[in-house]
């Protein structure tokens, strides 16, 4: 398996594995793009808006480097996808993670995509664990997760499992409403 940072390069591949995703069991992540915790409309402005403009604002957020994450490859073929980025982007969360931020250069992690024909082969911990290592090299302090537990439907957890953060050294700070805020401080060590 190969990770790469999403690109300009990269995004048309990027965009193909969404748009052809199959998202059966959670139809209205379907034509999302992973943009949802990028914008800070109400959820019935978010309900109006369709895949082709979700599409076009990812397009033009990765061109101008607003929106980060890595992709894992097997050969040529993208099989999963983590949305990691500076706390900053995701404007969506502000209110929940602002009390929270010890430090301006916090990192987030807050959406997994996995091809359903590799999922629990272990990419979505390989993907945490590249994310993590990233933002530790580019001088981060913190990293946080918000995994939401729901054992009645695993293929649900876009947000991961706790289990993958607390394996990669994530302290719990809270837990509410079947989420769970994690909290890696970045003067630890590499996860690999």
């Amino acid at each position: 398996m190969n990770i790469e940072a999403l690109s300009p390069l990269n995004a048309s591949a990027y965009l193909e594995y969404l748009e052809k995703m199959d998202f059966h069991h959670a139809p209205d992540w379907a034509g999302c793009f992973c943009r949802y915790y990028h914008n800070d409309c109400s959820d019935a402005q978010w309900k109006k808006r369709n895949a082709a403009e979700n599409k076009a604002e990812a397009l033009k957020a990765i061109e101008h480097g607003l929106m980060k994450g890595y992709l894992a490859y097997d050969q040529d073929k993208v099989v999963g996808w983590i949305n990691a980025n500076h706390v900053d982007t995701y404007p969506r969360l502000t209110s929940f993670i602002k009390p929270y931020l010890t430090s301006k250069k916090t990192g987030c992690v807050v959406c997994f995509v996995i091809h359903p024909e590799y999922r629990h082969q272990g990419i979505a911990s390989k993907l945490l664990s590249h994310a993590v290592n990233r933002f530790i090299e580019e001088g981060y302090e913190a990293v946080l997760g918000l995994p939401f537990e729901n054992s009645q439907a695993p293929e649900k957890a876009y947000r991961g499992f706790t289990s993958m953060y607390l394996e990669l050294g994530f302290k719990i700070i809270e837990q509410r409403n079947h989420m769970t805020l994690l909290r890696k401080d970045c003067g630890t060590c590499l996860t690999d």
